[in-house]
């Protein structure tokens, strides 16, 4: 019942499974991940740019750069319409027509008021105003003087009497 194992046999075995797996490894490293694999990673980045290459052309140069252009020309279009609508036709007859009725105005204004006799009373008023002046100037000084003197007199007094009240 007992057999005796040949190891001769078992290490044929064993080195058949070696060799065999060894093989198996060979092929399945060249086949799969060589030729399945790396060629799936390399053919994914290769379909990648040209995804972003077709999206740069389609998308960003016939899309996104064109409707930038087209919002450009129309922007220049709305501001050259504004101008000629607007600043011309309103705003520049709006100045000409208050250019026009302020020089109506001055007109009537010059014609109206008297500047002449306006020139007279404005001169009379100041001869008595320098009359008077040169009539107060011999007052004045003497008086503004014993004026300020008091005041920095008082002045004084009070510093001294506030000191002496802390003190």
């Amino acid at each position: 019942m007992w057999r005796v194992v040949d190891v001769r046999g078992i290490n044929r075995l064993i080195h058949g499974i070696a060799t065999t797996s060894v093989l198996l490894s060979r092929w399945m490293w060249r086949v799969v991940d060589i030729r399945g694999i790396d060629r799936a990673v390399v053919e994914s980045g290769n379909q990648s740019v040209r995804l972003a290459r077709w999206m740069w052309e389609t998308v960003d140069v016939r899309g996104i750069d064109r409707a930038v252009v087209e919002s450009g020309n129309q922007s220049v279009r709305l501001a050259r319409w504004l101008w000629q609508m607007i600043d011309v036709r309103v705003i520049d007859r709006a100045v000409e027509q208050t250019g026009g009725q302020s020089v109506g105005l001055a007109r009537w204004l010059w014609e109206t008021v008297d500047v002449r006799r306006i020139e007279k009373s404005s001169n009379q008023i100041g001869r008595a105003a320098d009359a008077s002046g040169e009539k107060l100037k011999d007052y004045e000084p003497r008086t503004i003087q014993h004026y300020l003197v008091v005041l920095i007199a008082w002045l004084i007094v009070a510093i001294l009497f506030s000191y002496w009240l802390v003190l």
